[in-house]
């Protein structure tokens, strides 16, 4: 799984907080562990302009991952073409 953040340059918002790997201190990473944290740049604070994060999410090719959204705060757009957190399969074969 790959997900990515995306921030423009006008209004920015609380962001988001997903279980998933902690990973503090950072913006985007490589995550193997079966549980933990993901979060927006700054969270619970406000992210930046113009931030572009990515997390991989590595799991045993016999798994899932499975993404549930605790706290989803961002600049709000009818197409989400501002702000937007997109989730996608990655496949490394």
């Amino acid at each position: 799984m790959y997900i990515k953040f995306i921030s423009d340059s006008s209004i920015p918002a609380k962001g988001f907080m997903g279980e998933i790997f902690a990973t503090r201190g950072g913006c985007g990473g490589r995550n193997k562990a079966p549980t933990g944290f993901i979060y927006s740049p700054n969270y619970p604070e406000k992210y930046d302009h113009n931030d572009d994060c990515g997390w991989l999410i590595e799991v045993d090719s016999n798994h899932v991952v499975e993404l549930q959204f605790l706290d989803f705060l961002v600049e709000r757009h009818i197409n989400c073409s501002y702000d937007h957190v997109a989730v996608s399969e990655f496949n490394q074969t």
